[in-house]
């Protein structure tokens, strides 16, 4: 099946858009569900999985190949429960597996895919037999190098990671021994380089194994040394890698780093991931970086992504892209053709799949849809409220809402406010079929950092609300979800939510967001108006002069345009960082625009048990500042957030990497978590 019939046949669930970069199907199921298992592409039209483990952590003896030209999936049995193997395609075109664990023993023997049959069969016996964590790296001589991993030494009642390696002949089909690595690794990577040494990085330094002496060198240790990445050799000649969970206090990261081989250093990339995970998955795709899926900790419990991520090496800088159809953590991912197909995964702790999705090729800026992408909560349908249901939202970016619509059975009237003035700025008929569904506007323009509202009226039937949302705000993407709102309309369908905020999404309208675009602007004037041309709503605009409004709230300074004025600029993430006694932890953000660091004002989210034993601080470009000493947060528990919070002592560019740490200072068995962190002028 070419891209093209992939595309129309993608799933009810997701809405391809004007302006949709990455394009999803729907491949058919396979037999058995998995997670952390492997895949590797075995020509342009098959795809081999193999190993993992299924919805109750029991390892799989089989594997499954997926066939585009038939779109069909077919079970190859293995000799082995393997876990968490490795797999790597050698130069004959046969498949290597490694590692594996049954019954608390690692899997001592490797297993061969034969390509042409499609069986497997008993290989030769592992030096080290390794349960999962390790790297299986082929070289250009054809040899395949073993590194780290987890092994259980001879007498040992648990497991530990290794420092030792061993090489594969697929020639002589034995292993040998190979110089151990200076440090014992286990969920780090390997990465080939263009002149055929190999890179190595997690826990602690880096090092490069050189097979013409069968020799290590240590090198730089990375700017945030961790585990349980990806990473990708990049055209430049430079290795890319991001997320996983930090060594210094085990919080996922956004995290991306470069390192350059030639001289030896680590640096950021441009702008760093949207969002913080691990147990995510990578590939190379005509040039650019694709990450999908993982976690990151929430509460006391974790997230799992759906969202999808493009390094584009020529500008160093991520996009956001349109999200996956369904949340996975530790799913597989390989090239087949021109796209890449991801499979299985769990989507929840107790819920492992049996599903397959498509990621195209990304081809410019995408529609985020935030609501859609960020999955936590109950949802209910088929409510029956004569209610105005929706959210309160701040765009980091300027740009445009695209389009209007939301989760609910039937046509509904879905609408766009500015949430400061009630001016209604679009509205649109949405068709709802219990899934996601959309309607595309005249393009409205949105500013950086101003608040709006969305929300659908419910017409007294087929309502669809969330709850147990969790805290806010929430960052998806670009967007800032600051709370939800209602408001009883009887049967009005002209009322606008209140500016209160709930702590769960009781409406599920939402919005489709293109950071960056542009459309041309009204004049200047005390409420601009965000189209030039007439917003769809029931009275039209005539001119672009603004519309009157009951109240109007002219603003100090106008913005003459709905891109940030001069000197304007911001980041903000939501990074979910624990806090526990006597520990500090921090998180960054990446300011890309130019300003006055000078100017600065923090937006945080803390939530913890007891705010009093809490202090702060804010560093940027080496100059560390307190934010509040212990007892300046004030006592109690719950969560509580600013967003104008001054920190005086900065100079200079607001460019560049600004970090936010927080210390618990008592050990009376407070905890809590940084929900959320930005910067701004």
């Amino acid at each position: 099946m070419n891209k093209v019939s992939r595309i129309a046949a993608v799933s009810f669930a997701l809405v391809i858009a004007t302006a949709l970069a990455v394009a999803y199907s729907t491949p058919p199921n396979f037999s058995g569900a998995r997670s952390r298992h492997d895949s590797v592409a075995l020509d342009t039209d098959r795809v081999l999985i193999a190993g993992g483990h299924d919805s109750q952590g029991v390892g799989l003896d089989s594997s499954e190949i997926f066939r585009l030209s038939t779109q069909t999936w077919k079970t190859a049995p293995m000799a082995a429960k393997r876990a968490q193997p490795r797999l790597v395609k050698l130069d004959n075109g046969n498949v290597l597996a490694v590692g594996g664990i049954t019954d608390g023993t690692p899997i001592a023997f490797a297993e061969l895919f034969d390509t042409s049959t499609e069986t497997w069969t008993a290989g030769p016996a592992l030096i080290y037999p390794r349960t999962s964590g390790m790297t299986l790296t082929r070289l250009k001589s054809g040899l395949v190098l073993v590194t780290g991993g987890y092994i259980k030494p001879e007498g040992a009642t648990s497991i530990e990671p290794t420092n030792k390696t061993e090489l594969y002949d697929p020639v002589a089909g034995t292993f040998t021994e190979a110089a151990p690595m200076n440090q014992a690794r286990a969920w780090h990577s390997a990465t080939l380089l263009n002149d055929g040494r190999v890179f190595v990085i997690g826990y602690g330094n880096s090092e490069i194994y050189d097979p013409a002496t069968n020799s290590w060198t240590t090198r730089a240790a990375p700017l945030n040394p961790g585990v349980a990445h990806t990473a990708h050799l990049l055209p430049d000649g430079k290795i890319l890698f991001m997320g996983g969970s930090l060594q210094s206090n085990n919080a996922t990261t956004y995290r991306s780093e470069l390192y350059d081989p030639v001289t030896d250093t680590f640096s950021l990339t441009q702008s760093l991931m949207k969002e913080a995970r691990q147990y995510h998955v990578s590939a190379e795709l005509n040039g650019k970086i694709y990450v999908a899926g993982g976690t990151k900790p929430q509460g006391t419990g974790y997230f799992y992504h759906n969202s999808v991520e493009v390094y584009d090496p020529a500008t160093k800088t991520w996009s956001l892209a349109n999200p996956l159809g369904t949340a996975r953590a530790a799913p597989a991912i390989a090239q087949l053709g021109t796209s890449l197909l991801v499979t299985g995964g769990n989507a929840s702790q107790y819920q492992t799949l049996n599903s397959a999705e498509w990621i195209d090729e990304y081809t410019g800026p995408s529609e985020l849809f935030p609501l859609r992408s960020y999955t936590p909560g109950t949802t209910t349908t088929n409510v029956a409220y004569h209610y105005a249901m929706g959210f309160h939202f701040r765009p980091t970016k300027s740009g445009q809402i695209t389009s209007l619509g939301g989760l609910f059975q039937g046509t509904k009237k879905v609408k766009l406010f500015n949430k400061t003035t009630g001016q209604l700025l679009a509205e649109a008929w949405v068709n709802g079929n219990n899934g996601w569904s959309y309607t595309k506007i005249t393009p409205v323009n949105v500013t950086a950092l101003q608040s709006y509202t969305v929300a659908v009226y419910l017409a007294g039937s087929g309502g669809s609300y969330r709850s147990s949302f969790g805290y806010f705000p929430i960052v998806v993407g670009d967007i800032v979800i600051d709370g939800s709102t209602y408001a009883s309309t009887s049967t009005d369908p002209n009322a606008r939510p209140t500016n209160s905020v709930s702590t769960a999404i009781y409406g599920q309208a939402d919005i489709g967001f293109v950071a960056g675009g542009t459309v041309p602007t009204p004049s200047p004037t005390a409420t601009p108006i965000p189209t030039p041309a007439p917003t769809p709503a029931p009275t039209p605009v005539p001119t672009p002069t603004p519309v009157p409004t009951a109240t109007p709230a002219p603003t100090p300074t106008p913005v003459p345009t709905p891109t940030p004025a001069p000197g304007t600029w911001s980041a903000i993430n939501n990074p979910r960082t624990p806090l526990a006694d006597y520990t500090t932890r921090c998180t960054q953000v990446n300011v890309e625009q130019s300003g006055n660091a000078a100017d600065v004002r923090l937006e945080f989210t803390i939530y913890h048990t007891w705010f009093y034993a809490l202090s702060a601080t804010l560093s940027h470009n080496g100059v560390t500042r307190p934010v509040f000493n212990q007892g300046g947060f004030g006592s109690g528990s719950g969560t509580r957030g600013w967003t104008q919070w001054p920190v005086s002592g900065f100079y200079g560019s607001a460019t560049g990497i600004w970090e936010f740490c927080v210390r618990d200072n008592d050990g009376f068995g407070d905890r809590g978590e940084i929900i959320q962190f930005g910067v701004h002028n």
